[in-house]
């Protein structure tokens, strides 16, 4: 990957359903991994109250920022990968 090549691209991530720290975690790996691509920089986890529909548990949310030469639309298909492989 070369450096003219790249840009930087923000990520959110959350959820409050079932393991959601360990999810967060294994796509932060996920997205290391993907072609082109390298995590440079992570968030701590942090939690969120529920709003809107308030009656559900507390949202576990994190931010990734990521170096990436991938299109925007491949960028994109990738992360909902890693999102439907974690549920």
């Amino acid at each position: 990957m070369t450096e003219a090549a790249t840009v930087s691209a923000c990520i959110g991530l959350g959820g409050n359903v079932g393991d959601v720290a360990g999810a967060i975690g294994r796509a932060f790996d996920a997205m290391d991994r993907l072609p082109g691509t390298r995590l440079q920089r992570r968030s701590r986890l942090y939690n969120t109250p529920a709003w809107g529909v308030t009656g559900q548990a507390d949202f576990v949310n994190a931010v990734a920022v990521l170096a990436t030469s991938l299109p925007a639309p491949s960028l994109l298909e990738a992360l909902f990968a890693i999102e439907r492989a974690e549920g």
